[in-house]
This record gives C-alpha cells, sequence and structure tokens, in this order.
C-alpha cells in the first residue's frame, strides 16, 4: 500500500531533514535557502502522509459499504428463494 511505500521512505526523509537542520545553523549564504528548503519538505511530506492517511480511511469506508451492499445482496436472494419455497409448499396443498 502507499502508506507502507511512504513508510519505507520515512527514514531518509528525516534523515534528510537532520543533515539540513545541521547546515542550516552553520552561518553561510546558504544557509537561508537550505532553512526554507528544509521547511518546505517538512510541510510536503507532512501534508502527504495526512492526505495518505485520509486515503486509507476513504478507502477503509468504500470497503465497508461494498461489503454491506454484496451481504445485502445474498440475503435479499436468500429471501427470494424463500418466498419461492413457500409459494410452492402453498400451490402444493
Amino acid at each position: 500500500s502507499l502508506q507502507r511505500e511512504l513508510q519505507g521512505h520515512r527514514g531518509r526523509v528525516e534523515d534528510v531533514l537532520e543533515r539540513a537542520g545541521v547546515i542550516a545553523s552553520i552561518r553561510s549564504p546558504e544557509a537561508d535557502s537550505i532553512r526554507d528548503g528544509m521547511e518546505q519538505l517538512h510541510q510536503l511530506w507532512e501534508v502527504l502522509w495526512t492526505e495518505t492517511e485520509h486515503r486509507q480511511l476513504r478507502l477503509d469506508v468504500m470497503y465497508q459499504a461494498q461489503q454491506y451492499y454484496f451481504d445485502a445482496g445474498e440475503v435479499e436472494a436468500w429471501l427470494s428463494e424463500q418466498e419461492l419455497h413457500m409459494m410452492n409448499e402453498e400451490t402444493g396443498k
């Protein structure tokens, strides 16, 4: 799943953020740019993770709805079958 794939990349993203933090703490002309990039990466990573969690929740709800309709269809078919049996029994009397 997408969440497992993201989990697999989490360590790499955290490593990059940690390295960027070290570089950004050093006084250099690039420090501001690195800090900005680090902040942007962190924000995008959080958005991606949150959206993936929301997507999984929606998929779970859709799966439950699909399962409900499948189960309801089976019950409906069984009831129709029982109705036919009852009608045949009444006709046979």
